[in-house]
């Protein structure tokens, strides 16, 4: 989890304190990095290998979808109902709640990843390369 220089930190810090005590016992690791240059590391990596970190067509933006465990979709989702995010920004990361076969959200169900993740980004435009 990536700091940032706005608001919220203290809930983020939280967050991967939570996650951590929830996961470490099955060798699942999670970071939060503060915004004492963290952001702009990744950012530069990101440019490096040519993926805008942000913004316009960035790595948020050009996720076509992501896989991950129902079940800890749900976990996050009621986490971050717990934090006020509203429903039209859950519905449009989660397919929890609608189910495992929904078409709803960014993340969908995979079998084996609740320990892990998978995104599949879209091409950029003009990237010939790309298919």
């Amino acid at each position: 989890m990536l700091g940032d220089h706005g608001g919220g930190q203290a809930e983020l810090k939280l967050a991967a304190d939570t996650l951590v005590a929830d996961w470490r016992a099955k060798g699942v690791h999670v970071y939060y990095l503060t915004n004492t240059g963290a952001a702009q590391k990744v950012s530069a990596y990101l440019s490096e290998k040519k993926v805008a970190p942000g913004g316009h067509a960035g790595v948020a933006e050009s996720a076509q979808v992501m896989f991950l465990d129902f079940k800890v979709q749900g976990m996050l989702y009621r986490w971050a109902k717990e934090h006020d995010v509203g429903d039209e920004e859950l519905d449009w990361i989660f397919q929890y709640p609608h189910g495992r076969g929904s078409n709803a959200g960014l993340i969908h169900h995979e079998p084996n990843h609740a320990n892990h993740l998978h995104v599949r980004f879209r091409c950029a435009r003009g990237d010939s390369s790309c298919e």
